[in-house]
């Protein structure tokens, strides 16, 4: 493990950790989900800044060389993830996968938890020699508050490639959702299911809140985009009626779609460690008002 006590940083590697195991690094009580590759980072980082704390006089340099050692790191994890460069690079990846998005952002969420520690250890042990610029704690806190705003940017771009990800399984199931509404609505479940079972175990809760809020955003916009037209009618009505088709085959058509929709709106109220949101209250309105109270017309009509 990795800790922070009293802004100093603490590198232990664990038994578990030689067996190149997923670890935790614990920051002011918060615990990231890391790879290696950001531990080493950081056991770098403590190298620079224990040189700085031992030899004040390099203090600036010390503080040039941990920026560097931080901007290369999330220009490569922009590169390689985001970017998804993997693909192309020696690791030899067929995909980019929600848990390496996910342990890439809780990578880049441990550095930006350090920052103030690290940034308070240079400013402390910045010489104040006539030698030096006398502007140099100035370049070196702009410095870091420049890669701050790099590395929640970053992050921010990975949380909401989650959402893309659904939005791009919804545009590809919708075309069935028409003609097989229970096959597009076990694809939509089956698909966020997964995504919340990668993303609970690497998240934050706040950090999973807000990125199923926002999924449970676009799943309810776009299942009600589909199965409404530009003029607020359920579009499906056209499409599940054939001349030889009975009214009563119509209701009991609409009923199957209302219940397929609604099995997505309960399996995914029920995902854990996040809360139902007003979308998918908004949905099960919908589903309700559009659908059932139609069956109930038609049914009606036949009587």
């Amino acid at each position: 493990d990795l800790q922070v006590n009293n802004g100093f940083l603490e590198t232990a590697i664990s038994e578990k950790s030689k067996k190149r195991e997923l670890r935790g690094a614990r920051v002011d009580g918060k615990s990231h989900k890391v790879v290696w590759s950001a531990v080493l980072l950081l056991d770098m980082v403590a190298e620079k800044l224990a040189a700085a704390a031992t030899l004040p006089l390099v203090a600036a340099h010390a503080g040039n060389l941990v920026i560097d050692l931080l901007r290369f790191f999330e220009s490569r994890a922009r590169y390689l993830v985001l970017s998804a460069g993997a693909l192309n690079s020696s690791a030899r990846l067929r995909t980019i996968t929600a848990r390496h998005l996910g342990l890439a952002s809780q990578c880049l969420s441990l550095v930006v938890a350090l920052l103030p520690h690290i940034r308070a250890t240079l400013v402390a042990h910045i010489s104040t020699t006539t030698d030096d610029d006398p502007q140099t704690e100035t370049k070196i806190v702009q410095g870091l508050d420049e890669l701050q705003r790099e590395y929640l940017d970053h992050h921010h771009r990975i949380l909401s490639k989650f959402v893309s990800i659904i939005s791009e399984m919804l545009d590809t199931v919708a075309k069935t959702a028409m003609t097989d509404c229970n096959s597009f609505a076990a694809n939509v479940v089956k698909n966020v299911e997964a995504m919340h079972s990668v993303l609970s175990k690497l998240l934050p809760p706040e950090q999973l809140q807000e990125v199923f809020t926002n999924i449970f955003d676009l799943v309810a916009t776009k299942i009600t985009s589909i199965f409404v037209d530009d003029d607020g009618v359920v579009s499906s009505v056209q499409n599940l009626a054939t001349p030889s088709s009975p009214k009563q085959r119509n209701a009991a058509d609409r009923k199957r779609i209302a219940d397929d929709l609604r099995f997505i709106v309960l399996h995914l109220s029920k995902l854990q460690a996040v809360p139902t949101s007003s979308s998918l209250r908004r949905l099960d309105t919908f589903i309700t008002e559009k659908f059932a109270s139609i069956s109930s017309s038609a049914s009606s009509a036949t009587n």
